[in-house]
C-alpha cells in the first residue's frame, strides 16, 4: 500500500518516527512524501510540490486565507495521486503512529469516499484517511472552492467573520455532500477495532503545549465524540504491551493509530519499531 504524507512547511524532524513506524507495522508499504524541502531519506520517494502543483492548487495558495498552505493539502494530494498515478493511499498527519497494517483494515473502508476521521460534530480531521477514488478528491476539491468563494463574498460571516481551517471544511462540506466520506470508526460499540482522530492521543499524553505529566490525567476535549465518552467513563483508555487499547464493558478493542500531538513517539512505539530511514 502507499502512504503519502504531506509536508506544508519544512519537514519535522519527527517525521522520522512516523515513516519507521509505517515500514516496521507494514510490509507492504511505500513510502511517498510531498515537500518543497530537499529530504534525503533511505526507503522514501520524494516530490516536490512546488513541481507537481496544478492551477486548481495554486489558486488556493494564492488565496488571502491564513491557513491556505494547510488547506492546500486536498488539493497536492489530488496532484500527487496523478502525478504518480496511484489508484490508493493512505494518508495522515505527521505526528501520527500506526499500529495495524493496511491489510487487515480493509472491511472498514468504502469505495469512491474520502475514508478519514471525525473528531466532533463539526470537524473531521486526517487522523486516518484512505483515499481510492480520483473522482471523490475532484468533487472535493470542487466543494472547497466553492466554499471559500461563498465565504469571502459573506465576509465568513456564517463563521463570526472568522475563515474555515481545513477541519472545518471537511466538517461542512460532509454535513451537506455526506455522500463522499466514510467516516471509519473510533468508538468501540462500532466496531472491533477504532481509529483515532486525535482524543486517544490527546488523553494518553496530552498536547504540544500541555504534555501530559506523572499523577496529572491526560487532556479531554468536551467537544469531541472520545473526550465526553471518556470523561462520562463509560470508556478506559491505556497503551499495553506496546500498542494502544480502549475498554468498554470489560472488553479491550485495538487503536489503529494515536494521533500524538506531544510528538514525544518514544513513549508509544510499537514492538515491531525498527529504523529503516
Amino acid at each position: 500500500m502507499n502512504y503519502l504524507f504531506y509536508c506544508e512547511k519544512s519537514i519535522p524532524e519527527y517525521i522520522k518516527h512516523t515513516i519507521n513506524c509505517v515500514l516496521s507495522v507494514d510490509r507492504d508499504a511505500i513510502i511517498n512524501v510531498c515537500s518543497n524541502e530537499k529530504i534525503n531519506f533511505k526507503n522514501v520517494n520524494t516530490l516536490n510540490l512546488s513541481e507537481i502543483a496544478t492551477e486548481d492548487t495554486k489558486k488556493i495558495l494564492n488565496s488571502n486565507l491564513d491557513d491556505k498552505r494547510s488547506i492546500a493539502r486536498i488539493f497536492y494530494l489530488h496532484d500527487a495521486m496523478r502525478e504518480l498515478r496511484l489508484k490508493n493511499f493512505v494518508h495522515f498527519d505527521n505526528d501520527v503512529l500506526i499500529y495495524k497494517p493496511f491489510s487487515s483494515l480493509k472491511n472498514v473502508f468504502m469505495e469512491n469516499r474520502l475514508n478519514i476521521t471525525k473528531s466532533s460534530n463539526s470537524k473531521i480531521i486526517f487522523g486516518y484517511s484512505y483515499i481510492n477514488s480520483d473522482e471523490v478528491l475532484i468533487k472535493l476539491k470542487e466543494k472547497i472552492s466553492e466554499t471559500i468563494e461563498y465565504g469571502i463574498s459573506n465576509r465568513w460571516s456564517f463563521n463570526y467573520d472568522v475563515p474555515f481551517k481545513e477541519e472545518d471544511f471537511l466538517g461542512n462540506i460532509h454535513s451537506k455532500n455526506s455522500e463522499l466520506f466514510n467516516l471509519l470508526p473510533i468508538l468501540p460499540n462500532e466496531n472491533k477495532f477504532v481509529f483515532d482522530p486525535s482524543s486517544y492521543g490527546h488523553y494518553l499524553d496530552g498536547t504540544s503545549s500541555h504534555p501530559r505529566k506523572i499523577f496529572r490525567k491526560g487532556y479531554i476535549n468536551p467537544d469531541h465524540y472520545i473526550g465526553r465518552e471518556i470523561r462520562a467513563k463509560r470508556i478506559n483508555v491505556n497503551f499495553i504491551n506496546h500498542k494502544p487499547v480502549v475498554t468498554w464493558q470489560k472488553k479491550e478493542f485495538d487503536i489503529v493509530n494515536l494521533h500524538l500531538y506531544s510528538q514525544r513517539f518514544e513513549k508509544f512505539l510499537p514492538i515491531s519499531y525498527k529504523e529503516y530511514i
